[in-house]
């Protein structure tokens, strides 16, 4: 056994794994030397539409200037010299009017492609991994072509794919809140709202939790908001109703997370520990989970959904949306609130929130 080794047909347990850490790292940078490959080829796209339309601006200016040239030259030529004018050429017209509809549609295509082209050879490199460093003859079943997990959302109209009907349930909601809208809109008032007695209602913070639970897969949803403080977030079901302690609050215990919002600043919150989100004075936010991901992201609800702040975490529950709303505040669930949203922000002014 000595001689083989000393012959080298056979490596040591340290130069296996200094040829593992090798193989490793070249495959981490290969893929790293990809992603670079596309942002630059990206990038110089860009570029080349700017300067595609910085032309287009310059003939249109260059065209601008030379029909005021004919409209003098047509005052003092002679009607019979105004034939012989110089015209704009039929093509540079036709090149000021070029639309980028094609490049959207190739792009789309590309990428569709390039995701389809990636599974299979992912599916590729899976099985030479799984044949290369395990002695098990029988490979592992659909890993040849299985398909990548999609990809992340980017702009509204994907997000939307995921979209939930979410509706509060009056069963937890704090006495001070009125639900409306087919438990839609949550007002918080002064007035007490006489809801029966309930175990699962929250009883000193103005929270409200939905019906709907989350679990396997992805999901999203709009909430637009107004007044001076609001919290929306998700939360295991067994969150604390009873009780001013701190961890019936969402956001201030383990099992729950949120966005606080206000017309000063914004907070995400998870196990008591703060961070600042640095944000305008959004009034209309996205919430996108994917708990098979472990990630719960808020965004500005646009058409290109800037992303404010994202959790990371392993959940190991269904998750309920849950929101805390301060006094003359409210918050709506969903699309199609936008007017009543607006001529309800004509009676409720912004003011300065206190701490908790």
């Amino acid at each position: 056994m000595q001689d083989v080794l000393a012959q080298g047909k056979m490596p040591s347990l340290e130069g296996r794994h200094v040829s593992v850490t090798r193989d490793r790292r070249v495959v981490s940078q290969g893929f790293s030397d990809m992603v670079r490959i596309l942002q630059a080829s990206g990038f110089r796209l860009l570029q080349m539409m700017e300067q595609a339309e910085n032309q287009m601006a310059k003939n249109t200016n260059s065209q601008d200037l030379e029909e005021g040239l004919t409209m003098h030259c047509a005052q003092v030529v002679p009607d019979q010299q105004q034939d012989q004018l110089v015209t704009v050429p039929e093509e540079q017209s036709t090149f000021q009017e070029l639309h980028w509809t094609g490049l959207y549609a190739a792009v789309s295509k590309f990428k569709q492609s390039l995701q389809e082209l990636c599974a299979d050879h992912m599916g590729r490199l899976v099985q030479q991994v799984w044949t290369t460093r395990t002695s098990y003859p029988i490979l592992p079943p659909k890993l040849w072509g299985s398909p990548l997990p999609p990809l992340m959302p980017r702009v509204q109209t994907e997000f939307l794919h995921y979209l939930r009907d979410i509706s509060l349930d009056p069963d937890t909601a704090h006495n001070n809140l009125c639900l409306m809208q087919a438990n839609r809109r949550v007002l918080c008032k002064l007035q007490s709202q006489a809801y029966p007695e309930n175990t699962e209602r929250f009883d000193h913070y103005t929270q409200v939790l939905a019906r709907e639970s989350m679990a396997q897969g992805r999901h999203y949803w709009e909430v637009h908001l107004s007044g001076n403080r609001v919290s929306l977030g998700v939360t295991y079901q067994g969150i604390c109703r009873k009780g001013h302690q701190s961890v019936c609050l969402v956001g201030r215990n383990s099992h729950s997370w949120c966005l606080e919002w206000s017309s000063t600043r914004c907070y995400a919150w998870h196990d008591g520990e703060r961070i600042l989100v640095a944000t305008g004075q959004q009034e209309k936010l996205g919430v996108f989970l994917d708990w098979d991901e472990g990630t719960l992201s808020f965004h500005e609800a646009s058409d290109d959904m800037p992303l404010l702040y994202r959790f990371h975490a392993s959940f190991i529950q269904p998750l309920y949306p849950i929101f805390f709303i301060s006094w003359n505040s409210v918050v709506s669930i969903g699309a199609g609130t936008a007017v009543q949203r607006s001529a309800h922000n004509k009676r409720f002014q912004r003011q300065f929130s206190a701490e908790f």
